[in-house]
């Protein structure tokens, strides 16, 4: 039996934080499933000064998003 996933958010306005780091989440929900990640995970697009890369910040939280019958989305992840 794999992890359970839990519920992080009910996504109905506003900003939500990385549980791991803080950092803003982005989240895409196009049908009934979609995708969750940290706004510092290497699949967010980011810009940086040359020579600055080795200082960039990175962290690896995923989830899940999916769309509930009411509409609304909840993101999920396994702790």
């Amino acid at each position: 039996m794999g992890k359970k996933k839990q519920s992080l958010f009910n996504v109905e306005n506003g900003n939500y934080s990385c549980p791991l780091c803080g950092s803003p989440i982005y989240w895409a929900c196009p049908g009934y499933e979609g995708w969750a990640h940290c706004a510092k995970s290497d699949q967010a697009t980011r810009v940086w000064i040359v020579g600055e890369f080795e200082n960039l910040e990175f962290c690896e939280w995923k989830g899940n998003a999916r769309r509930r019958p009411d509409g609304k989305v909840e993101i999920y992840y396994y702790p």
